[in-house]
């Protein structure tokens, strides 16, 4: 059987695809004492980027913590 693991990353690209979704997303889901801490005025989307062969395709997102 093959990997799955494409169809999560095109789910969560299209989410992140939309700037308001995306940060709405973040949001949502991730700890509060995370979210509490970053700054979603300054998401940024970033080109696809691939580490290694172990590592596959990783999420091309920025944000900066609020300090």
């Amino acid at each position: 059987m093959g990997k799955v693991t494409s169809v999560n990353d095109t789910f969560i690209g299209a989410i992140i695809a939309d700037r308001n979704i995306a940060i709405e997303y973040f949001q949502s889901y991730l700890p509060a004492f995370i979210a509490s801490e970053l700054d979603f005025s300054n998401l940024t989307q970033l080109p696809d980027a691939y580490v290694s062969a172990e590592l596959q395709k990783t999420l091309p997102i920025a944000l900066r913590n609020r300090s």
